[in-house]
């Protein structure tokens, strides 16, 4: 090869070299930048497993299920067929679309001091399927149980009277009992409780209301609260609820519990995300070990053309110096 050649072809080879060296430390760049996304997408992962859900329980913590609006709101063996009420930061009752056209009837504008009584046996008529007339009948002969109860309770059982009080808290009683919905109060009364809450306090709507995450998430930033009700009556046989408004966290019933279905979600995303990362790597890996390669080979290549041009720059030397 002669000197004119060996110089273009060290030339390529050269220019060829720095190219090699940029892309390795382009890739070596892009290596880095992987590393920094692993240690972004671990540190999700760690935070999605200290991520917390407040769950229901009837046990203790031993088992328990979704706060949901339906297992609050709602008659079921979750609640124990007892309203624990989902209040808003003024003390409002949350209602959901279901509850909603109700709550209008009782209070048109959400506001506390609605009237319960007047819309009441079309609304447990709705909710319940139950007849209007037989409900006003039943709450009726309730009414009249708890009035004959009051007096006796109030009535010195010494006294001369106390015979006949009895005798009229037994009657009423009994036609109570007797009466077809008797077997289905826990309803009515779930409803009576809920629904007298709203007029006592006043509702406030929540399209969202029914989403348990979204719900999960109020609860714990304490824009939600439970409101739970101590229920009386008076000496005229009408109920009287007492509320009684706390953090969620405070209640007995409620548990702080990881959440297992985060918890899954964020597994498959890691391993996902680190699937995807180590594949990019191993890429890298192979395209590096290649260049390397090259870049061995065209350094011993260089060497060698050096080398020939060093030996014929000495013979040119040798012959015009003879």
């Amino acid at each position: 090869m002669g000197m004119a050649a060996s110089q273009a072809r060290l030339g390529l080879l050269t220019a060829r070299k720095a190219d090699i060296e940029w892309m390795e430390s382009n890739l070596a760049n892009q290596k880095t930048a992987l590393s920094g996304d692993m240690q972004r997408v671990t540190r999700k992962y760690r935070e999605a497993l200290n991520q917390k859900s407040v769950k229901w329980t009837n046990n203790s913590g031993v088992s328990y299920v979704d706060m949901s609006y339906k297992n609050l709101m709602q008659p079921c063996v979750t609640n124990q067929q007892k309203p624990y009420l989902i209040t808003d930061l003024a003390g409002k009752v949350v209602v959901d679309s279901k509850y909603l056209e109700y709550a209008q009837m009782i209070s048109p504008d959400g506001s506390a001091g609605g009237s319960w009584e007047d819309a009441r046996s079309h609304v447990l008529a709705q909710l319940t399927g139950f007849d209007e007339d037989d409900l006003e009948e039943y709450a009726a002969l309730e009414r009249a149980a708890f009035e004959c109860q009051y007096i006796m309770e109030h009535t010195d059982p010494d006294s001369d009277e106390y015979d006949e009080v009895k005798q009229n808290f037994d009657e009423a009683q009994d036609a109570w009992n007797k009466h077809k919905l008797y077997t289905d109060e826990t309803k009515i009364a779930f409803y009576d409780q809920l629904f007298q809450a709203i007029a006592d306090c006043g509702w406030t709507y929540d399209s969202e209301a029914g989403d348990t995450e979204r719900l999960n998430q109020m609860f714990q930033n304490n824009l939600y609260t439970i409101t739970t009700i101590d229920r009386d009556y008076d000496e005229n046989g009408e109920y009287t609820n007492t509320y009684i408004n706390d953090i969620a966290s405070n209640n007995s019933h409620v548990v702080l519990v990881n959440d297992s279905v985060a918890n899954a979600d964020a597994l498959a995303e890691y391993e996902y995300q680190k699937r995807t990362i180590t594949a990019k790597e191993t890429r890298i890996d192979n395209r590096m070990n290649n260049l390397e390669t090259e870049m061995s080979a065209i350094t011993k290549m260089i060497e060698g053309i050096q080398q020939v041009l060093n030996d014929n720059e000495q013979k040119y030397f040798a012959v015009f110096n003879g």
